[in-house]
């Protein structure tokens, strides 16, 4: 499985400006649901605020995985976006990113959720990959860095 296999071009965002975690997840939700109607943004909001209740999603310097198991969904959804500026992403002064992942799967399959997690981690464990998408001014710059990525996997 690869990531690209449910990532479209038009779910990559660049030089996000966001200046809080509600502010970035309110951001996503209204364009996950544009692509997937059967979704709305308050349920997209309600997993994963619920998930994010159980423990942050930050994972390390510069990477947060917000990521929900959603009813009603019969493949992964994955947006991905870098941020024009560092992300105080728990409100902590500790948790600081610039690249975030959203992942949305179906409710029904957590073996496959947990697999893409799983790749997410080992894509941003690759050495130079962060600092290359986070640089990336356009999305189609951003694109080609996780196809690069992912290839390598």
């Amino acid at each position: 499985m690869r990531l690209l296999d449910g990532l479209q071009k038009s779910h990559v965002l660049t030089q996000l400006k966001v200046d809080s975690k509600r502010a970035l997840f309110e951001h996503v939700a209204p364009l996950v649901c544009r692509s997937r109607p059967e979704l709305s943004s308050d349920l997209v909001l309600e997993r994963l605020w619920e998930r994010e209740s159980q423990a942050s999603t930050a994972i390390g310097p510069d990477v947060a995985i917000p990521h929900a198991m959603v009813p009603g969904l019969t493949e992964n959804v994955l947006w991905i976006c870098s941020l024009a500026d560092p992300l105080d992403y728990d409100n902590n002064g500790e948790s600081f990113v610039q690249l975030v992942f959203v992942l949305l799967s179906p409710a029904d399959r957590p073996g496959m959720h947990i697999k893409t997690l799983a790749r997410i981690a080992r894509m941003c464990s690759q050495s130079g990959f962060i600092a290359k998408i986070t640089a990336a001014r356009t999305p189609d710059q951003a694109y080609r860095c996780i196809e690069e990525a992912d290839e390598r996997l």
